[in-house]
């Protein structure tokens, strides 16, 4: 039986897809998609997105029978608080619901987090991204820590002229 890693990183400008063979890790098919942010975009459109890309890749592993998908992580942006996780992991059982794939194991994760563990191989380490958003990362070996990435407070900073 093939197995497969599914990798989808999904900011508020771009999301992309990953399908990893993975015994090899060898990509064996990629796609993108539009920004899927639910914080930017809103709930019902990230999980648009979320579910066309997951279509796209049930047909993929059409043409292999009997596989199946050992780990999905999804490392998405919007995950800033517990709160946000919770919404997050909401849309994204919403768009796995409307596939018949299989997952053995499920991660859902702020995507600067999952940049700065697999960057460091979860040694210590840290991370600056200034995107579309900006957030720093830093990783000591046991604990995380983050500055910036306000999400909706941090676009809304930016609207406001304080003259």
């Amino acid at each position: 039986m093939k197995q497969w890693l599914l990798i989808i990183d999904g900011g508020a400008t771009k999301t992309a897809c990953a399908v990893v063979h993975a015994e090899s890790g060898d990509v064996e098919y990629s796609t993108s998609a539009k920004g899927s942010n639910y914080q930017a975009i809103g709930v019902e459109s990230a999980t648009a997105i979320l579910q066309e890309l997951l279509a796209n890749v049930e047909t993929f592993l059409q043409k292999y029978p009997n596989s199946q998908i050992a780990v999905a992580t999804f490392a998405l942006a919007g995950i800033d608080s517990p709160k946000d996780h919770t919404a997050v992991v909401a849309i994204v059982q919403n768009a796995l619901q409307t596939t018949q794939l299989q997952v053995d194991t499920l991660i859902i994760e702020n995507d600067a987090e999952a940049t700065l563990l697999g960057v460091t191989a979860g040694q210590a380490g840290a991370l600056l991204i200034a995107g579309t958003g900006a957030i720093a990362y830093a990783y000591d070996g046991q604990q995380i820590v983050r500055a910036g990435g306000l999400g909706d407070i941090g676009l809304a900073m930016r609207e406001v002229d304080i003259g």
